[in-house]
């Protein structure tokens, strides 16, 4: 589980070489490639993290959280759920339901994998 200091962090810094940030995950091609490259972890940076529910502007967070609505936050994990199980060898992230700013996002953990 991920603590509201290591969230604020993430959700705080640049997007860089182990943070993707998105409002929402309508280009799962994209997300399956960041989940490609976090799992792949070359660089041995223990993986990375996508948070679904947060705009940016170059690269940096939009305040206030925009978030996500409640009732797509299952449709999000189904569809997310889909596209990892078309990563070979299988792969599945660590996905967190969390809130901020009273608003609900998803953090996606994927750490290194160990092929």
């Amino acid at each position: 589980m991920i603590t509201k200091e290591e969230l604020y962090s993430i959700i705080a810094s640049d997007e860089n070489y182990r943070i993707e940030r998105t409002v929402s995950l309508s280009d799962m091609d994209k997300f399956q490639e960041a989940i490609c490259a976090f799992a792949n972890d070359i660089d041995n940076w223990g993986g990375g993290y996508i948070v679904v529910g947060i705009e940016e502007i170059n690269g940096m967070p939009k305040f206030p959280i925009s978030g996500l609505e409640k009732n797509s936050i299952d449709n999000i994990n189904k569809e997310l759920l889909q596209y990892c199980n078309l990563i070979e060898p299988r792969y599945l992230p660590i996905v967190e339901q969390t809130q901020i700013e009273g608003k609900e996002i998803l953090v996606i953990w994927c750490p290194g994998g160990d092929t």
